[in-house]
């Protein structure tokens, strides 16, 4: 069973999704004017991360200590990693964290978000019902895009 929502974007476009199964196709807007990011691929800079902090317990000035067997240790998880990559030191006017671990940062092949002109706002995770209007959740958890519109995967 097919079922259809319609959005009208700030430009007056009708956007439309039509759901088939776990699949959500949009369409109705300007592919020539389509905006998407990618996701961030942080892991070669975690790992040169933790191979650079093998064995040090002493707190380094750039990423903040916590205490493993009662010693500082600045190892981080991966999340902790990413939170602290891109802070900015205001007052010294550069990062606190060093370059070699942003210039590791790579993008990858995972669509993020669309972003059709006029609207409507896309990313992963967002949850289409608030289009459907029937209550039932359409989290998107991967996006494909295709020469006349876009394929959202659902869960």
């Amino acid at each position: 069973m097919n079922t259809t929502a319609t959005y009208r974007n700030r430009y007056g476009d009708n956007i439309i999704f039509t759901q088939e199964g776990n699949k959500i196709i949009m369409t109705g807007y300007e592919p020539n004017w389509l905006g998407c990011s990618y996701e961030n691929d942080y892991d070669d800079a975690y790992l040169t991360y933790i191979n650079d902090n093998k064995g040090v317990f002493d707190c380094i000035d750039f990423l903040p200590y916590h205490y493993v067997d009662g010693k500082k240790t600045l190892l981080l998880s991966q999340q902790e990693f990413i939170k602290h990559l891109f802070e900015y030191d205001s007052e010294l006017k550069e990062y606190k964290c060093p370059d070699k671990y942003r210039k590791l940062v790579k993008t990858s092949d995972r669509i993020h978000n669309v972003d059709p002109s006029g609207g409507p706002y896309i990313s992963l995770g967002t949850n289409l019902k608030r289009d459907f209007k029937d209550g039932i959740d359409r989290i998107i958890t991967h996006i494909d895009i295709q020469p006349n519109s876009i394929i959202f995967t659902i869960k």
